[in-house]
Parts: C-alpha cells; sequence; structure tokens
C-alpha cells in the first residue's frame, strides 16, 4: 500500500515569529520544562515561537510535519535571534558523558538546500527500489515513545511509503 509523504517539502523556510508579549515566552518555558521526550518538546518549542512558517500559520501539527533538519535549523535560528551572544554551549560526551563546553557561532553552520525529490528518496534494497519520505518531527516523536530491537528497521517502517 503506497502512501504520500507527510513531510513538507522545505528545508530552511521563512520563519515569522510570534510577537513577544508574555505568552510565547510562558509557552516556551513551559514546553521546555515539561515532562515529556525531547521531540514532543521541540514540536511544543517550534509551535510557541512561530506564528507563520513558509506562509503557513503554525501549529503542533505543522511543527510535527518539518522534517528532522528543518526543526533543527527552526531552534538554532531562534537562538540566533533572541540569544544573540549565545556562542558557549554545553555538550555531553557519547563515551564517557562528561559535559564540555563548545564555542560556535550558529550563523557559521553550514547550509545546504536539499535535493531534487525532497523529502522522498528512492533506495535500493534487498527488496528492490523502496521510497522513504525524510524523517520528520512525528517520526522522532513516535521513536521516542517507542521501545524497539531494531531502531533502524522501525525507522525505515516509519518512514516507508511503501509496503
Amino acid at each position: 500500500m503506497e502512501r504520500s509523504p507527510e513531510t513538507l517539502a522545505v528545508d530552511f523556510p521563512e520563519p515569522r515569529f510570534r510577537t513577544l508579549d508574555g505568552r510565547a515566552e510562558l509557552a516556551v518555558a513551559e514546553a521546555a520544562e515539561a515532562d515529556t521526550g525531547r521531540p514532543q518538546r521541540v514540536t511544543a518549542i517550534i509551535a510557541a515561537l512561530y506564528e507563520a512558517i513558509d506562509g503557513q500559520p503554525c501549529d503542533a501539527t505543522l511543527a510535527r510535519r518539518l522534517c528532522v533538519g528543518t526543526r533543527k535549523w527552526l531552534l538554532q535560528h531562534a537562538v540566533r535571534r533572541f540569544g544573540s551572544d549565545a556562542r558557549w554551549f554545553e555538550a555531553r560526551c557519547p563515551s564517557c558523558t562528561a559535559p564540555f563546553d563548545l564555542e560556535c557561532d550558529l550563523a557559521d553552520a553550514p547550509r545546504t538546500a536539499a535535493g531534487t525529490g525532497f523529502p522522498v528518496v528512492e533506495i535500493a534494497t534487498s527488496l528492490g527500489p523502496r521510497q522513504f519520505e525524510a524523517p520528520n518531527g512525528k517520526h522522532e516523536e513516535r521513536l521516542a515513545d517507542m521501545h524497539f530491537a531494531d531502531p533502524r528497521r522501525t525507522l525505515a517502517g516509519l518512514c516507508g511509503l511503501g509496503a
């Protein structure tokens, strides 16, 4: 059974921020502190911060349809706008989990336009050519809520556009 991709075909959209009137800031703070998974918090933060994305009204449904890279870029865009002096970031080493500081300017982050056919890609598999959509926020949220033996197979199942 074939299905259409849910991921929006936008990579670096034209966003419009909500008016900062106290409600937006409170919604962002509540989303950041919510007792949910990271993908759910990202969805809520994007929906709270942005009034429109590429001319479409932004809400949680739209935020979930954005590809993972676009969601990340929108968060970086917000940091550049509201935290212009933010140059130092803390991360954790994936091997030993020790924290470390990293200096970077988000304006210098590499940015390459999506390829032809985005958000769909065709991949040769052992079963022949198959089409997949770029992972989006909905996929991230579902993966965060699932317990699975093989995350690659689960992600392929979520992003697959056919049987």
